[in-house]
Order: C-alpha cells, then sequence, then structure tokens
C-alpha cells in the first residue's frame, strides 16, 4: 500500500506524486491505472478554508441572505439601459431577467451586428463616482449567444461618465459553451487595486472580434477581491472546515448587491425566477450570526453536460479499497479542510467512477450537472464518506454502485439516485428542487435525510420507488415541500423517526402496494392534510406508530380503491388515540362511548354499503396465546350506534389452530344497549389465536358504528 499527493491547482501529471512537491495535478491523467493500486492513498491537497464576514442575517424560507458589513461593491445590476457607443456594432436593450438574467428585473444585451469591429467601444453606463481602489477585480454574470475565446470582449472601468477614458480593464474569460450564464471573477488587466474615480462602465470588443450577430449578456457586476466574497464563492454559518454531520450547508451565491446576497441553485441556462434557492435549516427562525465564505478549486470547463472532468482508473478490492482522501493540509501533512471541486458552470460531471472498491473522502462538488456518477457497469464496495455536493444541477450522485455513502448535499433536481443494492448510506442531507431521494434500492439503510425543497416544480421531497424494498431509513426530515413530503411506490420499507412540515400537498402519498412502516412520525403544516392514499393503485398497509399528526384531515382515501390500503395508526398524540382505516371503514380507539368509565373502547365507522355480512370489516381485538386441550372463553362488551342499519359478531376464524376447525362466533342483538357477546373454544395444540369483531352495513346510508369493550379471556 502506498500513498500519492494530487495537488489540483499546483500539481503535475509528469510528477511522481510521492510528495506535495511532486504531487499530481488530476485523477485522470495523474493517478493512473499503471501507478495505483488496491490499498492506496490519494491524498488531495485542500481549498482554502472558510473565513469569517462578520454577521449576517439568515431566515427559514428565504432566498435573501443579508450581510452586515458589504464585501463588495455594487458597480451595475443593469436595470437602467447603457448607451450604444457613438461608431459601435451593437444595439443595447434590456433583457428581463424573467426570460434571461440572473438578478433583478432586467440583463443588459449587447447584440452585435454582422460586422463587428475589433477594440471599439460597444456601449457603456455613467455609475456615479466610485471608489473602488479596496478591490483588485470585478465578478458578474456573463452569458454569449456563441462560444467565444478570451479577449474577445472587454470591459472597462473609466474615469469619465461615457466609457471613453479607461483606468481598468478585464478581458471577459473563454465561454466555451453557448447560451448559459456564467459566474466569473476577472482580475484587472496587469494586476492592482481598482480605481479611486471611477464614472462610468463599458463594454469594448478586444483585438479579435467577436463571432458576427452574435449577443453579449450581462448581469450584477460588482468589484470584488480575488480572494473575498464573489459569484464564485459559497457562503455559510458553518465555521467549520471539514465536514461534519450536523453542520450548516454551503451555499453557492446567485447574486450580490452590496450587503444583499441571493442564494443559487442551479441549471445556469434557466433564468433567475427558476434558479434561486431559500435558506432551509434543521432549525427554524431568524438569526443573525457570523458568516463565512470559503473558496473553491476551480477544475477545467466542461462543453457539456455529460462531458467528465475526473475519472477513476483502476479499482481496489474487498478490504484494499483505494482511498481518494481530500482537505489534506500541504505544509502539516493533516486533515484539517475539504477539497472543494469546482464546475463553475454547471456543466460536467466531476468525477465519473465505474471501478469497485474506491473510497471519496473529504470532498466536496459544486456546480457540476452531476457530481458523481457512474456510466456503466455495477460497481461493488465503494465508499462516499464525509462528501459534500453543493447546487448541482441534476442528479448530484446518480450510481450503480454499492457501498457506504455519508454525503451532504443539495442541487437542482434528481438528487440521490441510487441504481442498486446499497449496504448502508449513511448521513444524507439534501436541500433540493425535485426528489431529493429518488430511489433507495433494495437493502438501503440511510442514517440521516434532511430535505427541505421550498421550490417551484410540483414532485415530492422525497420518492421511494418500487426498488426500495426492505430499506431502512432513520432521522428523516423534509420541510417545506412544493408538492408532497414523501411519494411511496414501495414494498418494505421502514423509516424511523420521521418528520415533514409545510408541503404543499399532503405528507405522505401512498402510490401502491406493499407495507411501510413508520416510527416516531411527526406530521404539521402540511397544506391538505396527512396522508393521501387516492390513487386506484393505492393497495399497501402503511403502519405508523407513535405520531403526532397537526392536520385535521389525517387521511384521504379515494373512492376507487378496494378494502385496501390499510392505514395503522397507533398512538397519534396519546395512548387514546389508535385508528385502523381502509377506503371502506375505519377503526379508532376513543373514549367518548365505552361500557366502563376507564380506558378506551374501540369504535368502528361503517362508510360503505359494500360491507355487509358476507364481506364485514374486521376489527382485530385480541390474539390469545392458548394452551391444548383447555377451553377458551372470550367475552366482549358491544354495542351499536343503530339497532337495525348496523350488525356485529364477535369472530373466531375456524382454522387458525387445531382442534378450532369452524367459524366461532356470537351476533350482537338488534338494539343500541351494551351487550356481553360469549364465544368458546378448546384447541388441541398449543398456539396463539385472532379474536375479531365483525362489523357491517344492513339498512339505509353507510353511517353508523360498532363499539368494543372489556373484552376477557379464561382459559380452564
Amino acid at each position: 500500500m502506498a500513498t500519492f499527493y494530487l495537488d489540483f491547482e499546483n500539481g503535475n501529471d509528469a510528477s511522481a506524486g510521492t510528495s506535495w512537491a511532486t504531487a499530481w495535478k488530476t485523477i485522470t491523467n495523474g493517478a493512473t491505472a499503471a501507478r495505483i493500486a488496491p490499498g492506496d492513498e490519494i491524498r488531495m491537497a485542500k481549498s482554502p478554508n472558510s473565513v469569517s464576514i462578520g454577521n449576517a442575517t439568515w431566515t427559514e424560507g428565504s432566498e435573501t441572505v443579508t450581510l452586515a458589513t458589504a464585501q463588495t461593491t455594487t458597480i451595475d445590476n443593469c436595470e437602467v439601459a447603457w448607451t450604444a457607443g457613438v461608431g459601435g456594432d451593437t444595439t443595447v436593450t434590456r433583457t428581463a431577467a424573467t426570460t434571461a438574467g440572473r438578478q433583478g428585473t432586467y440583463s443588459m444585451r449587447f447584440a452585435l451586428d454582422g460586422t463587428p469591429q475589433t477594440n471599439r467601444l460597444q456601449a457603456y453606463f455613467a455609475t456615479g463616482t466610485l471608489d473602488l481602489s479596496a478591490y483588485d477585480s470585478i465578478t458578474l454574470w456573463v452569458y454569449s449567444s456563441a462560444t467565444t475565446v478570451a479577449g474577445r470582449w472587454q470591459i472597462a472601468l473609466c474615469s469619465d461618465t461615457a466609457g471613453a477614458t479607461v483606468v481598468d480593464s478585464f478581458d471577459i474569460p473563454a465561454l466555451g459553451v453557448a447560451n448559459l450564464w456564467y459566474p466569473v471573477v476577472i482580475s484587472k488587466t496587469g494586476g492592482g487595486s481598482l480605481g479611486n474615480s471611477i464614472k462610468s462602465i463599458a463594454v469594448y470588443t478586444g483585438g479579435t472580434a467577436p463571432t458576427a450577430s452574435s449577443s453579449l449578456y450581462l448581469d450584477n457586476i460588482s468589484a470584488c477581491n480575488s480572494t473575498g466574497l464573489n459569484l464564485l464563492s459559497l457562503i455559510s454559518k458553518n465555521s467549520s472546515a471539514t465536514f461534519s454531520t450536523d453542520m450548516e450547508h454551503w451555499w453557492s451565491i446567485n447574486s450580490i448587491d452590496n450587503t444583499t446576497i441571493k442564494l443559487g441553485l442551479g441549471n445556469t441556462s434557466l433564468p433567475i425566477a427558476f434558479t434561486e434557492s431559500k435558506y432551509c435549516t434543521q432549525g427554524t427562525g431568524t438569526e443573525t450570526v457570523t458568516t463565512y465564505f470559503r473558496r473553491t478549486i476551480k477544475t477545467p470547463i466542461a462543453t457539456t453536460s455529460t462531458a467528465t472532468v475526473n475519472q477513476i482508473q483502476d479499482a481496489g478490492s474487498a478490504g484494499s479499497l483505494i482511498k481518494f482522501s481530500g482537505g489534506w493540509n500541504t505544509s502539516n501533512t493533516t486533515v484539517d479542510g475539504m477539497t472543494w471541486l469546482d464546475g463553475s458552470n454547471f456543466y460536467g460531471r466531476g468525477i465519473v467512477n465505474n471501478n469497485s472498491y474506491i473510497e471519496l473522502n473529504g470532498i466536496g462538488f459544486v456546480r457540476y450537472y452531476n457530481a458523481v456518477e457512474t456510466t456503466s457497469g455495477t460497481p461493488l464496495g465503494n465508499v462516499h464518506k464525509f462528501c459534500s455536493v453543493s447546487n448541482s444541477n441534476f442528479g448530484n450522485l446518480h450510481t450503480y454502485e454499492t457501498g457506504d455513502i455519508e454525503i451532504y448535499t443539495n442541487g437542482n433536481q434528481g438528487g440521490i439516485s441510487l441504481s442498486s443494492n446499497y449496504n448502508s448510506v449513511a448521513y444524507v442531507v439534501s436541500l433540493y428542487d425535485q426528489y431529493a431521494l429518488i430511489t433507495a434500492r433494495n437493502n438501503t439503510v440511510f442514517n440521516k435525510l434532511f430535505v427541505s425543497r421550498p421550490f417551484t416544480p410540483s414532485s415530492s421531497g422525497i420518492r421511494l420507488q418500487n426498488n426500495s424494498n426492505n430499506s431502512l431509513l432513520k432521522n428523516v426530515t423534509v420541510k417545506n415541500s412544493s408538492f408532497r413530503g414523501l411519494a411511496l411506490t414501495v414494498f418494505n420499507v421502514t423509516i424511523q423517526n420521521l418528520t415533514i412540515t409545510g408541503s404543499a400537498d399532503y405528507a405522505i402519498d401512498l402510490l401502491t402496494s406493499g407495507s411501510a412502516y413508520i416510527y416516531n412520525f411527526t406530521s404539521s403544516n402540511n397544506t391538505s392534510g396527512c396522508i393521501r392514499a387516492l390513487d386506484a393503485n393505492s393497495t399497501g398497509n402503511l403502519y405508523i406508530f407513535n405520531s403526532s399528526i397537526g392536520e385535521s384531515t389525517k387521511y384521504n382515501i379515494g373512492s376507487t380503491a378496494p378494502i385496501s390500503p390499510n392505514i395503522y395508526f397507533t398512538k397519534i398524540d396519546t395512548n387514546t388515540d389508535n385508528r385502523y382505516v381502509t377506503q371502506l371503514a375505519n377503526t379508532l380507539s376513543q373514549t367518548t362511548t365505552r361500557h366502563t368509565a376507564s380506558g378506551i373502547a374501540w369504535q368502528t365507522n361503517i362508510i360503505s354499503t359494500r360491507i355487509t355480512s358476507s364481506n364485514p370489516f374486521y376489527t382485530l381485538i385480541a390474539k390469545i396465546a392458548c394452551n391444548a386441550n383447555a377451553l377458551v372463553t372470550v367475552k366482549a362488551w358491544v354495542k351499536l350506534s343503530h339497532a337495525t342499519d348496523i350488525g356485529a359478531k364477535l369472530f373466531v376464524r375456524g382454522g387458525q389452530i387445531a382442534g378450532v376447525s369452524n367459524d366461532v362466533t356470537a351476533t350482537k342483538s338488534a338494539d343500541t344497549n351494551w351487550e356481553e357477546l360469549t364465544v368458546t373454544f378448546t384447541p388441541t395444540e398449543t398456539g396463539v389465536v385472532e379474536v375479531h369483531l365483525l362489523s357491517y352495513w344492513l339498512a339505509n346510508l353507510a353511517d353508523e358504528s360498532t363499539y368494543v369493550d372489556d373484552v376477557t379471556v379464561m382459559q380452564a
């Protein structure tokens, strides 16, 4: 087993990789299959640690963070039309941000004619007098209708009001993908501080003319420092440089306007209205706290959504994983940070891994299309530990691997898509625009899942699909879903400690057959209610134990469903509220109508004329451990709400145990009095026997109830 070193900013793939001085530069061309082997560790240099920028106010559900002290100075937010330069080649228009923009109401569009000239003033805007001498760079959003190389467009800060006397100039970098917004930071040509008396900003064509008849768009232009807060920074309340499972998330930035920061999400091909994120936390409310930013490591910019930025070249083996670990301090060879990789334009796959027995540890991903992806094969035994994803565009983790995951993530859509069986998936914290967890896959364990998505598309916060059989989710929180909180289309899933709040529809949607078990469940402020089972395929069993349900509509079961789905509630708020619910009838514990003055009685409500004496509703009232060859006597007090519209029987099904081959029943008299019914039977073997109360409609509307109380069991 060997240790190698990789530095994305200062490395060289031609080097040996055996020390920081000889570190490789990339995973693809440095850590090649010829150089690494099972059991090796590739240590990756960290990105800069977090830096305090003083206090800021964060509000739950808001896309805006307000700084106490501005870290940048706004030059122009492109809300007011610029003036075309005399003799220039552009038509200057304001473009509505709802169709093409990143901040405010408008962006600026500079549309070239068919014969653009070089080094020509194209447009300018009088900014008022600005002292920008505290800064060395500008940060802005740039968009081009044609691919362009560096230097074909230039931004200038000028000392006059008409963009003619250039003080500071900035070459717009290469934009390898057309029709895509890029957040950029551009240092002043020649370096140094910016001017202290800037009165206008201008756009010039460079030494080589841009593409004829193309358009350039600019928005949200600010003066900044290249090592300070800017549009390529991440921002958080989190002071820790390393990963922790309960940490505040790191957010990308959508816009900066002096002290006002709007959080980013993803997909820069879309306008602002669809891409702003809203702050969400495992806490609530508003607080003003110390706030931090951190810089990232910029990887080569991908030109397609499916382009591979880094690809792992070799496989480990069982018990000897190849480990790619981030966060290493190159000065003392300790882990005291994370390695945040930045795709910049929301394109490309941050790391592609089609190999087995690989561990990724301490790596952050931001602004990729997919952060980590498996593109072929079904790798085994891979481990993703202490990784974070912020604002990738689609499928932050899209993989066919099997192994362990500890990942903290947000993004635009497609969340975490696991296309194979996982042994354990731990500490998944997701903030999404669509389906935080698409599927868990069979036999998967999640130890923590936090989802908050107060966004626009109508899709559930979590969608567990049919191939999530026998999966276990622990400590799950879903907040502010713009549709339903949890969509269940699964067989045999268990969830421990589930909280769903603030969904725009129901908390839970039961969509298909199978069984789901939820322990310790809290539901509140979900607009339509707690549980929906309206689909014709909603035929599963949902068991909920120990719940607090704040909605008045605790369940809504559709008329197209058969007797199932069956929903079982054990203890809603108190021990006296327990329910068994179907579309045609339901049973609940209550304290209003009882045989005696203590405890609870079970009330069964028949709500369909389909529940007849030949097709009754079964309420389980006892399970009895029986000895062989001894008489069993079961007594229960039973009451009807109407003498002739509803009926009831105390019932033991024959064939459950040897010696009891036929059904044993006792029928309630046709009155509304409490009556003690008795059944007896003698099993010839030791075993367990279930006793039910059968309830059924007899006449008129199906709107009557049966009650059962004070069940006693005796065996001779």
